[in-house]
């Protein structure tokens, strides 16, 4: 959606509000709208509106992530909880926070039956394949976590995930393969230093 149709939909979301404030849908879609605008702090107090008026696993998961663009990793922790919570087959929510855990290298056991159970719902999610191969890659199994992400990187394009493979390949010690990867993570996110650096450090 363009900037100026997004802000017009904020502003016909905005005045619904003021016209219907106790309808939950109206609350929610502002929600929706405020995080794709970049206004996380915004979308968290919609949110809160929404889930006054119906405790959903929809505003709870998107509550979640909300708070983890605003760095409130606990309070995103529990919102995903109380997703799983309200719907046990919520695999968007299983994924978001196994992944969290994962980065943050805590729970991984945890985030392992997450995600394993969010593939179960989704067994051709590359998202969580990619998730499900970076706990592998936390766990140093990196055989497995090679499996997973080439299966990832075979359904996404995606530079995350090719980022992940270079790591993973640089841990087989296989450069090549891994150069490869970077290159191709860095043709789709040209502004990644941390990607060029990489290169740069693997490239003799």
């Amino acid at each position: 959606m363009e900037t100026d149709e997004s802000d017009r939909a904020k502003e016909v979301f905005s005045k619904l509000s003021e016209l219907f404030p106790e309808e939950y849908s109206v609350w929610l879609f502002l929600s929706f709208m405020q995080e794709h605008l970049g206004f996380p702090a915004d979308a968290e107090k919609s949110l809160n509106k929404a889930l006054e008026i119906n405790e959903t696993d929809q505003a709870y998961f998107h509550l979640g992530v909300v708070k983890d663009q605003l760095g409130e990793a606990e309070e995103s922790y529990a919102a995903f909880k109380k997703a799983i919570e309200l719907n046990p087959n919520h695999a968007p929510a299983k994924n978001y926070l196994g992944y969290l855990w994962v980065e943050a290298d805590i729970n991984l056991q945890e985030a392992k039956e997450l995600i394993k159970s969010a593939l179960e719902l989704e067994p051709d999610n590359g998202a969580y394949l990619d998730s499900l191969g970076w706990l592998y890659f936390r766990l140093s199994r990196y055989e497995e976590a090679l499996k997973y992400l080439k299966m990832a990187d075979e359904l996404v394009d995606d530079p995350v995930i090719k980022e992940h493979l270079g790591d993973t390949y640089i841990k087989l010690d296989d450069i090549p393969s891994a150069l490869e990867a970077y290159t191709s993570a860095l043709s789709l996110d040209t502004d990644s230093a941390e990607i060029k650096e990489k290169i740069q450090k693997y490239t003799n």
